[in-house]
């Protein structure tokens, strides 16, 4: 069954398509998303910077960097009698819960320390007990793959025990166009006008109608992420002949005179 949710492939074209009709001549209204081609490099560069805007976003409301309920990963890891280190999900990109043990295990929440302290602990003794510090270090640096991190414990596991946690990922980068993007259905909107948005940015000079939609739906996916109810809807789905031509904020309507949606199609009062 065909999934709503966008894939890389499709989200480069229809960013091609919205260059093409802003720009007759100077773009082409589909690329080969294998090419490396300079207008399919250029394509990627916009899409990679709206996904990351969408990704990292500011609340308006807290004026605070927002955390999307999707970018907080549940892992546990399966400690071994005698090992101390422990590699990281590639995707890691930092710890939001203290590790505990599993309800079997019924011991105390691990003590987060630096990973300088737990090595200095090392030195002075190795005890082999159920361990209850932690510290997370970097892994060795790569050119191609970035930074990777360890998972460091202390004592030293008697045992074998299962730790749980969650963590904040950092999506990777895709390994194929087919790869679909990260927070399902509900982000495909917000993804793709921050995407329009770094191309209207970026390739026609202007702050325009797509940099505010692109605001207005992260902000509204905020409010449905977090869990209070936002004002607005997530999309432009209106009852009524004229009533889809605006978006409507808390506080702002504006029309969507000649918005492109996707597919070639603009409202035009």
């Amino acid at each position: 069954m065909a999934n709503l949710s966008l894939s890389f492939s499709e989200l480069y074209n229809l960013v091609a398509r919205f260059l093409y009709k802003q720009q007759l001549g100077k773009w082409y209204e589909n690329i080969d998303t294998k090419s490396t081609d300079p207008q399919t490099v250029i394509i990627k560069a916009i899409c990679a910077r709206g996904y990351r805007q969408f990704l990292y976003p500011v609340d308006d409301r807290s004026g605070q960097e927002y955390l999307w309920s999707f970018l907080k990963q549940y892992y546990t890891i399966n400690l071994q009698d005698g090992k101390w280190k422990y590699a990281l999900p590639e995707n890691f990109s930092e710890m939001l819960t203290d590790p505990s043990f599993s309800d079997e295990d019924g011991y105390y929440q691990l003590t987060k320390i630096t990973p300088e302290r737990l090595l200095d602990m090392r030195v002075s003794s190795i005890n082999v007990i159920v361990p209850s510090f932690y510290a997370i270090a970097t892994s060795n640096y790569d050119l191609e793959t970035g930074t990777y991190y360890e998972f460091w414990v202390h004592g030293e596991p008697n045992s074998s025990y299962t730790l749980q946690f969650f963590y904040k990922i950092d999506p990777l980068k895709p390994v194929e166009t087919s790869d679909y993007l990260v927070g399902g259905i509900k982000a495909t909107e917000a993804i793709l006008e921050n995407c329009y948005a770094v191309a209207e940015q970026q390739e026609l000079n202007q702050f325009g109608i797509h940099t505010q939609l692109a605001h207005k739906l992260t902000q509204d996916l905020i409010k449905v992420d977090s869990g209070q109810e936002a004002k607005t809807v997530l999309g432009n789905l209106y009852s009524g002949e004229y009533e889809s031509r605006y978006v409507r904020g808390d506080n702002i309507k504006f029309s969507l005179d000649d918005l492109y949606v996707g597919e070639g199609t603009s409202f035009t009062e």
